[in-house]
């Protein structure tokens, strides 16, 4: 997988208590935190656009001519609605939106105007890649001895992605700090690996013992690993 995102230079970027206590946070999930940082905000600017945003004329401007979502989105959109309330998707907002790009669409195809129907790129894409940014930003000027004890003993582990970033990045401004979350990203993943291999001993029928729960998902964290959680982020980067 390329690693396609940039990190600002982290001299230049202040680690607030917000970012520190947002990635210490998500370091209790499994998973890559940056990668569900980044969904995270994904939905909240679904829901927010939903809720706050849909009587906005530039809002609406920018929804026309990028011709509504990007089908990453879109689909995002259908999977917040199918939660329930608590997501803020309701149908009315939702007709106003998508009806109102429709007629945009039979208007241009009246016309034969089809080529310039994508002008614009994904509202929520932008968001996303700012939201990616943010957080590797906030990775490597928040890190420290104390950040990286909150990452060795937390559930999550940095996707190959993010990672690579962010060790390259630390390579550059603080080569003590890359040693020492190189040495706690390889005590992760050998774990991981070692919980894989006990699963496929456990499955063998000569095998007295039944995989744990946490064995038989090894697999899913693997993946999560070699390629992300899904985000546009990472869906456009491979």
């Amino acid at each position: 997988m390329e690693a396609v995102a940039t990190i600002r230079r982290a001299g230049k970027i202040k680690c607030s208590r917000i970012s520190y206590s947002e990635l210490v946070n998500s370091f209790s999930s499994h998973g890559c935190p940056i990668c569900r940082l980044t969904r995270h905000s994904e939905e909240r600017a679904i829901t927010t656009l939903m809720y706050e945003r849909v009587s906005d004329p530039s809002t609406r401007d920018q929804l026309l001519r990028s011709n509504g979502f990007c089908p990453f989105h879109a689909w995002m959109v259908v999977e917040l609605y199918r939660r329930g309330p608590d997501t803020s998707i309701e149908p009315l907002g939702l007709t106003i939106i998508l009806s109102d790009i429709l007629n945009h669409e039979i208007n241009n195809i009246k016309r034969d105007n089809l080529v310039s129907s994508k002008a614009n790129r994904c509202i929520i894409c932008r968001i996303a890649e700012e939201a990616e940014k943010s957080y590797l930003d906030s990775f490597t000027s928040c890190i420290n001895d104390k950040l990286l004890e909150e990452y060795s003993a937390g559930k999550s582990i940095l996707c190959l992605k993010h990672y690579t970033l962010i060790y390259s990045n630390l390579q550059d401004i603080g080569k003590e700090l890359a040693k020492k979350l190189k040495e706690i990203q390889l005590n992760k993943l050998n774990k991981l690996y070692t919980t894989a291999i006990q699963y496929i001993k456990k499955t063998d029928y000569k095998s007295p013992m039944e995989p744990s729960s946490d064995e038989a998902t090894a697999w899913f964290r693997i993946l999560e690993f070699l390629d992300g959680y899904k985000t546009s982020t990472i869906i456009k980067s491979c």
